[in-house]
Parts: structure tokens; C-alpha cells; sequence
């Protein structure tokens, strides 16, 4: 039956021990090697035949990569050899065995190796495969020695003569072995070897004897001739293949090839190629090698930072520059030349001036824009509620809308604010305009029910901006109608606009001729503080009939300065609930707006029947224009004050006395 043994733990010991009887390290089968005492690794051949192999872990590896292996034979009959193969390469053998240690064993050497023990040899079938041979065999009761590759902890072992082919054997027919009867050598290897690698052996038993045969192959073999390569078998013989070139690619040598010798080369003084632009008449040196005698020829140097480039002796140089380079880090910008290399210039920010994203680079790869989420700022005054999507400030449309059908609700985003607008739809060409918001006999040059004008009529009104003689409804400012859908705050019929001059804190009339009542005592004024522009107004305002109070903390507030034309030159806007009370009025205060632009504070101060309002917003003022109109807007009423602005130190002066007096 086959024989063999692992070892990969101390489980193993224990097995061997129980097999072979007393044997337990240390292991004197073996003499001291280097850093052994005793045996690594012992074979124990017992007496049924059967094989222990047994490790003393105290003992390393001697010579740092080596085992020491002994052999013990308990059982009846004479081992003249055993089979081995392993994981590592046992039969690697690099010359630092057990007779290369020193002091070596007495008898060293016992075989070419210097792996050898007395008396052993090796068959090496491959480097983790082989046998070991026994010359004279160990009889009952006797043991040897020998050395392996590496420190080995798996090791498979095979008896030759078991009748079992094992690892490391070429065969195995027992007792057969090694007679006329057999193929098989007494130890395990073929005795039909003819020696003639372009056959196979074949053994036929023939009367009880065996009979050695031999079948061509095609295997790979050598010709004996150097000058020869791809050698193959063919009839039973090594045909040579075809001619080896020979070819070093050197155009300094000539090549040639001896049978016995293979390639060799001889120097030549041919004309060459040194690749070096600042060599001239290159040629062959005695040594084999390509050389040319140094120029001063204009060259490339393919360093950027250089320029005049000229060659000198044999390499290239030039002059150091500032020029401009990259340095082959997408991270940097402006990269500069400096003492001829190539210096990174100031790190890429990747700012992409998108708040929705994390900026980011990454060397070798570039910027990227990673998508936030979170509130953000889509610098849309008409949107609410921003937030970043998918690396984009979106928001909601700002709600305008105030629940009248006959008006087209929008918002008005000029000057960088928002403020909502209802304007009449009959006002609006094309527009979706309810019937019941229609006049039925508008436009018939008849002034009926409803209509205050007819037909519409889109003549401007002299000294009344924005306000023309009849509008799309048939209504117009001054026919002591309010209509609110045309934007009007009040409509007293009367022509009188402005304030007081006597009483500057009062109107001369509650409604101007805007149809928007007036913002008395106002001396509004501009200044630009480092590029910045501020608005101031310090006015006064009465609450609109029939109310009799202002509550600006439950609408939008808006402030805004236009041209006669009605163009937006600033704006300014608040979100309702933003103004808060204060004792008997109104305030709010942003600290940022210095900065960030907006209304930095803002009070509304009962005084009497009217309110004072004093305002400080910062902003883009740069528009601002000889004669403006001021708005202030209180959800859908609205205050106004025309009037002429004077050039003042750093900016803009209203001048109060141009608001005074009629139409």
C-alpha cells in the first residue's frame, strides 16, 4: 500500500510519535550542522511499512534556508531508496548544504551537491520532486542523513518497492523491480531509458521478460550546434532549425557564430549614429561603441526654460528664461520659468462661482465640481425658497398673485429687487382678459357706464410720468376713480403734487397727480463711500384712505428710484414679515448690507396722523440721473416723490423746493 506523510503542525508530531514508538526530539540521527543540534526533520520508515515524517520545531533552518533531514529505519527490510516531493523547491539546491557549513561533517562531500549525506544520492525529477538513493541500503534498525532546500514544513514521502507509484518515482512494481521481468529500475526509475531524447520508451512483456521499445516523438530538442535555434525531433533524430542571426542590433560590432561557442562580436570602425546633435563625423570606436567629436552647432535642448540653445561639448545647454511653462500639474496656474526649470505657478481655486458646488482639484486629473445641497442664493429677486439640485440654484417663482381675475399679476425683478405688479389685463394687448372684466362698449368713442374716457387714447400727460390720456380700459389718473388695477394708490381728480413749501412735513395734496400720494419732507440723498453707492431718505407718509395707520410688517417693501421714462435706476426689496414692530412703530436693521448690498435700516415713526420713515440702503447707484421719481411701496400702495437732484459732494442732493406746487 503507498506510504506518506504531511507535516504542517504539531498534530503530525503527535501521529509519528504514536507510529514510530520512542522516537521524539531531539533527533541524534543527525550530527550538529551549523545552528542545528540535531535533526529538523526525521523520517520514520516504521515497522508496518508505513512512513512518520517528524518535526523538532526548536531546530531552524541551519545556514538560514536549509533542512536537516534524517532517515530511521524501524522496519524489517533494507531501504535502498525513498521519493520526495514538497511545496518549495527541496531540490533547488544553491550550494550552502550541509557539507558548505562549517566546520562541515566529517566525509565531506558525500556527492556533487554538497547536499549529500554518507551514503545518499539524488534523482532530481524537478525542483520540488525527486528521489534519494541509498548506496548500501539501510538495513533494519540503521539511519542516515542529508540536507534539503529550504526550511520545509510540508514534505510527502514515497518508498520505493511498495508496488505503488508515488511522487518523485518514474514507477514502482514492488518486488519486480530491478528483475528481467520488469520496465521498473530497483529504484523506481525506468530501465528502458535509451538515452535519445527524440523517443519515447515503450516496454512490452514478452515469455515473462520485458522487452524495451522506443516511438518518435517531435519534442523540442538540441542539435549540439549553436549557430542553430528552434532544434526539433523529427524521425527519431534532432533536426536543426533554423540559423541563429546572431544579431545584437550594435552597428558597431559585426556579428558572427561559432558551433561550439554560439553569437559572438567583433568591433568595427564603420561610420555611425550617436543620436547626439552636438557630435559630428560620428564613427565606430575599438570598443564597440558609436562616438563623434563635439560641435558647437544651435541644438534643442526640449527644455522650455532655455533659450539659445547651443551645443557645447557634447550636450546641449542654453540660457535660463522667464518665460512661461507648465510644470504638468493641472492643479497650478501660471506656471514661470526660473533658473532654467519650471516653477508652479499659483494654485487652481476651480472656483466655478457656482454656490451649488464644491470646488476641487485633483492632481493628475483636474477640477471637479462636486454637487451641495443646501440653501443658496439664485440672485433672481422674483424666485423664494432657493436651494441647490443637482449642482444648481433653483427656486420658486415668488407668488404675486392677488386673487383679482382682472389683473395679470407678474414680477418686476429691475434694479436687482423684486416687486410684484398687477396690471389691469384690458391694459395688456392679447391678454386673457375675464368678460366680466372687460367694458363692453370701450372704444366706441362713447363714454358709458364704467368708462371714464373713450376711446383709448395713448397721448402722454404733460408733467404726469407714465400716464397717458386714456388708457386701454377707458379710464385714466385724474377721473376721481381709483383703480387699483391700474396701479393707482388714489385718484383725487386734482392736478396738485408735491408737498407743502410752507409745511414741508405735510402735502399739498393727499394724492398727487400720479394718482400716489407724496412723500413729504424728504431730503433723500446719494454718496458713494469707496465705490459703493447709498441712498438715504428721511420722509414723511400718510396712511392711504380710508386707513388710518401703516402695519409694514404683514406686506413687501420696496424702494426704488426711476428716470422720467420709468426705467428701474435702483431698487431694493423686503420680504413681508422681515420688518418688525417696534414700540408704536416699525424696524429693521441688516448689518450685512454694507457689505452684501440691500437696506441696512429702516424705521416707520408715528408722528401725528403721518409716519416718518428713514431709510440707509447700499447699492448700485451709478445710474443715478438729474431728475428721478422715489418709490416706496408698501405691499400694493404706493408713495411717490418727483423731483430735480443736485450734484453734491460724492454724489446726489434732491432738492426739495423742485417737489412743491401743482401739475
Amino acid at each position: 500500500m503507498k506510504s506518506f506523510a504531511r507535516v504542517l503542525a504539531a498534530a503530525a508530531i503527535a501521529l509519528g510519535a504514536a507510529v514510530a514508538g520512542a522516537q521524539s526530539p531531539p533527533f541524534t540521527q543527525c550530527p550538529a550542522i551549523g545552528s542545528d543540534t540535531s535533526c529538523e526533520t526525521l523520517i520514520v520508515i516504521n515497522a508496518n511499512g508505513t512512513v512518520s515524517v517528524l518535526t523538532d520545531f526548536s531546530q531552524p533552518a541551519f545556514g538560514g534556508d536549509d533542512t536537516l533531514v534524517g532517515v530511521q529505519n524501524n522496519s524489517s527490510a533494507t531501504v535502498a531508496s525513498i521519493s520526495l516531493s514538497s511545496v518549495t523547491d527541496i531540490f533547488g539546491f544553491d550550494a550552502d548544504g550541509l557539507c558548505d557549513t562549517f566546520p562541515a561533517p566529517a566525509g565531506c562531500p558525500f556527492g556533487p551537491t554538497h547536499y549529500e549525506g554518507p551514503g545518499t544520492s539524488f534523482v532530481v525529477v524537478t525542483v520540488s520532486s525527486g528521489a534519494v538513493l541509498f548506496s548500501p541500503g539501510i538495513a533494519p534498525g540503521g539511519s542516515t542523513y542529508f540536507s534539503l532546500e529550504e526550511d520545509v514544513r510540508t514534505l510527502n514521502v514515497g518508498i520505493c518497492g511498495n508496488g505503488v507509484r508515488e511522487a518523485g518515482e518514474f514507477c514502482d512494481e514492488g518486488a519486480a523491480n530491478g528483475t528481467s521481468s520488469s520496465c521498473c529500475s530497483s529504484t523506481c526509475g525506468s530501465q528502458c531509458d535509451d538515452g535519445n531524447p527524440c523517443t519515447d520508451d515503450t516496454c512490452t512483456s514478452v515469455g515473462g521478460s520485458f522487452v524495451c521499445g522506443a516511438v518518435n516523438n517531435t519534442a523540442p530538442c538540441e542539435d549540439g550546434n549553436q549557430c542553430t535555434i528552434g532544434d526539433h525531433c523529427s524521425g527519431g533524430q534532432c533536426q536543426p532549425g533554423i540559423t541563429n542571426p546572431c544579431n545584437d542590433f550594435n552597428p558597431c560590432t559585426d556579428d558572427f557564430c561559432s558551433t561550439v561557442m554560439g553569437c559572438f562580436t567583433v568591433p568595427n570602425s564603420d561610420p555611425c549614429d550617436d543620436f547626439n546633435p552636438c557630435t559630428s563625423n560620428d564613427v565606430c570606436q575599438g570598443f564597440g561603441f558609436c562616438q563623434g567629436t563635439p560641435n558647437n552647432l544651435p541644438c534643442d535642448d526640449f527644455n522650455p526654460c532655455t533659450s539659445n540653445d547651443t551645443c557645447s561639448g557634447f550636450s546641449c545647454q542654453g540660457t535660463p528664461n522667464n518665460n512661461p511653462c507648465d510644470d504638468g500639474n493641472v492643479c497650478t496656474l501660471n506656471d514661470h520659468c526660473q533658473f532654467g526649470f519650471c516653477f508652479p505657478g499659483t494654485p487652481d481655486t476651480c472656483d466655478d462661482h457656482n454656490p451649488c458646488t464644491a470646488d476641487a482639484c485633483i492632481f493628475g486629473f483636474g477640477c471637479i465640481h462636486t454637487p451641495l445641497t443646501g440653501k443658496c442664493d439664485d440672485q433672481n429677486p422674483c424666485t423664494t425658497d432657493d436651494v441647490c439640485l443637482n449642482g444648481v440654484c433653483t427656486g420658486d417663482p415668488r407668488n404675486c398673485f392677488d386673487d383679482d381675475p382682472c389683473t395679470v399679476d407678474s414680477c418686476n425683478s429691475a434694479g436687482g429687487a423684486f416687486l410684484c405688479q398687477h396690471e389691469d389685463c384690458n391694459n395688456i394687448p392679447n391678454s386673457s382678459c375675464p368678460a366680466q372684466c372687460r367694458p363692453v362698449f370701450c372704444g366706441n368713442g362713447r363714454i358709458d357706464p364704467g368708462e371714464t374716457c373713450d376711446p383709448p387714447d395713448a397721448t402722454p400727460q404733460p408733467g404726469r410720468p407714465g400716464e397717458v390720456k386714456c388708457r386701454l380700459d377707458c379710464t385714466f389718473c385724474g377721473d376721481a376713480i381709483k383703480q387699483a388695477s391700474d396701479g393707482e394708490t388714489c385718484d383725487d381728480a386734482n392736478l396738485v403734487s408735491g408737498c407743502d413749501p410752507l409745511h414741508p412735513t405735510q402735502p399739498l395734496d393727499a394724492c398727487q397727480n400720479s394718482c400716489t400720494p407724496p412723500i413729504c419732507q424728504d431730503p433723500a440723498r446719494i454718496r458713494t463711500v469707496n465705490g459703493v453707492g447709498i441712498l438715504t431718505i428721511h420722509g414723511r407718509i400718510e396712511p392711504v384712505a380710508p386707513d388710518t395707520t401703516l402695519d409694514p410688517s404683514s406686506a413687501d417693501f420696496v424702494v426704488e428710484l426711476t428716470s422720467n421714462d420709468g426705467i428701474v435706476l435702483f431698487r431694493t426689496s423686503l420680504d413681508a414679515g422681515l420688518i418688525q414692530a417696534h414700540g408704536a412703530g416699525f424696524k429693521y436693521v441688516d448689518r450685512t448690507a454694507k457689505l452684501n448690498g440691500g437696506i441696512a435700516a429702516l424705521k416707520f415713526a408715528p408722528r401725528g396722523t403721518s409716519y416718518r420713515v428713514t431709510l440707509t440702503a447700499y447699492g448700485d447707484l451709478s445710474d443715478a440721473l438729474d431728475e428721478m421719481t422715489t418709490h416706496l411701496f408698501i405691499g400694493a400702495q404706493e408713495w411717490t416723490l418727483h423731483g430735480r437732484w443736485l450734484p453734491s459732494r460724492g454724489g446726489w442732493q434732491l432738492d426739495p423746493r423742485s417737489t412743491f406746487g401743482g401739475s
